[in-house]
């Protein structure tokens, strides 16, 4: 089957339209990557800036359970409009922002090392 997305919302359609199928996710991202798929083409100018999640979805999404990466795509096609990236990344990272807040709050670590870290993620 051949795909020609145009938006990152026809991206995150396709892998919901597939049950959530990691393994066509990871082409996705390896065909967006490597840019050697011709069955598998993207429009370059709606997806600048968003190397990083492809990047996810070729190798972090295989750390979470599946109830996760549901709802990370879920989220990600909650985003309407113009494609935020640090809205983006909050939701691909949030159980290690969520980490850096609760070691924040718990005095763990201090507001200049909670800054560095947050900005770490979302920059």
């Amino acid at each position: 089957m051949k795909y020609n997305f145009e938006t990152l919302e026809e991206v995150l359609t396709a892998v919901m339209n597939s049950n959530f199928n990691r393994n066509f996710t990871s082409i996705i991202a390896m065909a967006y990557i490597f840019e050697e798929d011709d069955s598998i083409l993207f429009n370059e100018e709606n997806f600048k800036g968003l190397g990083f999640l492809f990047d996810f979805f070729n190798l972090e999404q295989f750390d979470l359970s599946d109830q996760e990466f549901k709802e990370i795509i879920t989220n990600l096609l909650s985003l309407k409009g113009k494609i935020n990236i640090v809205e983006i990344k909050k939701i691909l990272y949030h159980k290690q922002l969520k980490l850096y807040e609760e070691k924040f709050n718990g005095n763990l670590i201090s507001n200049e090392t909670y800054k560095i870290l947050l900005g770490k993620i979302l920059e």
